[in-house]
């Protein structure tokens, strides 16, 4: 009976918001007005929806190489947390053409990011339903000048970026709205399956793992599967004269490189250790926690890397200096331990992300260098943080940098270096056993400073809170033993 008066609730509401809705200009062309909806992120206020779990998103998407454009059609299975009348996702720009819930067309309203839709009836908490999204278009390469949505200008990611030698996907931190409409926020994690359909002679390489490839006349779909809960920025699509390289021994996890025809015999050898790379990082931090992982090395002067889920994204610039090239490579393979199966809670957490990708690729190096070239990385690190000019510039807090600061140097160096105080304090039997605790605890979900702090405190045994207090939340650079190398700071 509860349930009964519940529906009947429900149902009057969405009759009054349609009523409502046919009695304002426009809205009978489908178009509705669009109220703000969040998952509340301090960084970004507007991305990320609350009311419903996103579970699988299958994203069919031809991209038109000459116009510069994508025809995609969407599908999202979702779980109402929530009774729903109306929900958000997050998308910017395209021309959409038909939005439908379990094949029935439904309402739908637009408003910068925001893509709201009205169902044909009630969907009530624990119903699962299945959202289509059909649009095309040139993809958006940045947000609008007069519009912040919730964070600086200057980090209105990439998305879906077309070059000369074909595509490129990178999101972080909310360019996956830019190529589909998506629950744009690592607190709603999941599944992804891609048929990616190209002409003659593109090659596709996505996160997970590759089908099988259907040629139609020429016109090749590429069709694969990423079965692990994903955070939608990690998602990536690669397109172009990609050459695979198919690496990796038996009951190792298997490797799937690719790189741009013309860099194929320059970038193979950088990568061809990825096998013992992973082994290396299991004995340090738990198994590896995908299906698969590869990178691809993208005809195009990428200024940066990205740790996108099981298929790490480089430019050409990996390719210029072999140190730089470990440390790096090294740092993305961290990050699918320390970022994708662990990923953060709130974008302030980003210090977790990154500082235990910059501070674990060290390790690496360690292995593969003479302790002097660790000792010099540590000693730039150190170095720049406590520069003047580079303090004026810092944010006042790593542990909270805000969103202006989310990928300022400070958080990379002296989030690493945190991460060293914290292994020169309790010594290297403790520091690794929180590390080996936090990934178990915390893997294929989501964490907050203050849960690492709370398990540091717990697997040590003392009260941390004035280390983790001085390094994360005070601007003064304290001192560390050993470091500059040769000066007795203890």
């Amino acid at each position: 009976m509860k349930r009964l008066v519940t529906v009947i609730i429900l149902t009057i509401s969405l009759l009054v918001s349609i009523l409502l809705c046919w009695m304002i200009a426009g809205c009978t062309t489908g178009q509705v007005t669009v109220k703000p909806s969040s998952l509340g992120d301090s960084y970004f206020p507007l991305l990320g929806n609350e009311g419903y779990d996103a579970l699988h998103y299958h994203l069919d998407i031809t991209p038109d190489f000459d116009a510069e454009t994508l025809d995609a059609t969407v599908e999202i299975t979702i779980q109402a947390t929530q009774n729903l009348t109306e929900f958000n996702l997050d998308f910017w720009g395209y021309t959409i053409t038909d939005v439908t819930i379990e094949g029935q067309l439904v309402k739908y309203g637009r408003d910068q990011g925001e893509l709201m839709i009205i169902p044909n009836y009630p969907i009530a908490i624990g119903d699962t339903f299945e959202v289509t999204v059909a649009y095309n278009g040139k993809p958006r390469k940045g947000i609008p000048e007069d519009v912040f949505y919730g964070g600086p200008k200057f980090l209105a990611s990439a998305g879906w970026v077309f070059h000369a030698g074909g595509s490129f996907v990178t999101s972080e931190p909310r360019g996956a709205s830019f190529w589909y409409p998506v629950n744009d926020h690592p607190k709603d994690k999941a599944t992804y399956s891609f048929s990616i359909t190209v002409p003659e002679p593109y090659v596709v390489a996505t996160s997970g793992e590759l089908i099988e490839v259907i040629n139609d006349n020429g016109m090749l779909t590429y069709k694969s599967v990423l079965n692990d809960l994903t955070a939608s920025y990690l998602v990536t699509v690669h397109t172009g004269d990609l050459v695979l390289d198919e690496t990796g021994k038996e009951g190792q996890v298997p490797i799937r490189n690719y790189f741009a025809g013309r860099h194929f015999d320059r970038a193979r050898p950088i990568f061809e250790d990825t096998s013992e790379m992973i082994t290396f990082y299991e004995g340090i931090i738990g198994e590896y926690p995908f299906d698969v992982y590869g990178s691809v090395v993208v005809d195009f002067d990428l200024t940066y890397a990205l740790e996108t889920q099981t298929l790490s994204t480089y430019g050409t610039r990996i390719l210029e200096d072999s140190v730089r090239a470990d440390i790096t490579r090294a740092h993305e393979l961290v990050h699918q331990w320390f970022g994708n199966s662990v990923s953060l809670a709130r974008w302030r957490d980003i210090w977790l992300n990154e500082g235990f990708a910059t501070y674990l690729s060290l390790m690496w190096v360690t292995e593969i260098y003479e302790d002097d070239v660790v000792q010099s990385v540590l000693n730039d690190w150190y170095d720049r943080i406590s520069d003047p000019d580079f303090m004026n510039t810092a944010p006042d807090s790593i542990g909270d940098p805000d969103a202006e600061n989310l990928f300022h140097d400070a958080v990379y160096w002296r989030g690493a270096l945190t991460l060293h105080a914290l292994r020169q304090h309790v010594d290297d039997e403790v520091f690794f056993e929180m590390i080996r605790t936090y990934f178990q605890r915390f893997k294929d979900s989501n964490a907050t400073v203050e849960d690492f702090i709370a398990l540091a405190n717990e697997v040590s045994g003392e009260d941390l809170t004035d280390l983790f207090d001085v390094w994360l939340y005070q601007k003064v650079v304290p001192q560390i033993e050993g470091l500059p190398f040769g000066d007795d700071t203890s």
